[in-house]
């Protein structure tokens, strides 16, 4: 079988010819696709090929702005950022409200909202607006220089009164 055309665009143990480009590449090249019986478990598309019609498709979809196709997609990030959906973390925002720190008003459909979480451990803490996030990620969760900014700001406060 080596080197030679047959149906199923195998071209030996270790080659295949990709149905897109045409190009004869080695297996690794190709994604595994283990209901392609026929193809010996490998997709029709190489990578290349693949990641180029994925993002044709997805630029695509974007451009259409189709509604559940980006809350497919936002719903797919939070549960992999999460592991909780987007039901889950609208019911939670809607519940909440408002900035856990400085409490201004959140909005579902706000890009500022963030969803604070532990970075060592992954547990969900509550919303924040944006500046709130940012100075937390600033001190990077370090309670102790917190304490210090906040000991540094009540040392000058005395400066603002004159």
């Amino acid at each position: 079988m080596a080197n030679q055309f047959t149906a199923f665009r195998f071209i030996s143990d270790t080659h295949k010819e990709c149905s897109m480009c045409g190009e004869i590449k080695e297996h690794k090249h190709f994604h595994k696709d283990s209901k392609n019986i026929r193809n010996k478990g490998l997709a029709y598309y190489c990578r290349d090929c693949a990641c180029k019609n994925s993002r044709k498709n997805h630029k695509a979809r974007i451009d259409k702005n189709d509604k559940l196709y980006k809350a497919q997609k936002k719903n797919g990030n939070i549960k992999q950022k999460y592991g909780i959906t987007l039901q889950e973390y609208t019911e939670k925002l809607v519940q909440q409200k408002t900035c856990a720190i400085c409490g201004v008003e959140l909005s579902t459909d706000d890009p500022n909202v963030h969803l604070d979480h532990c970075h060592k451990t992954g547990k969900i803490r509550a919303f924040l607006c944006s500046n709130c996030n940012r100075g937390i990620g600033c001190f990077h969760d370090e309670t102790w220089k917190l304490q210090k900014a906040i000991e540094y700001l009540n040392s000058h406060s005395e400066n603002e009164n004159s």
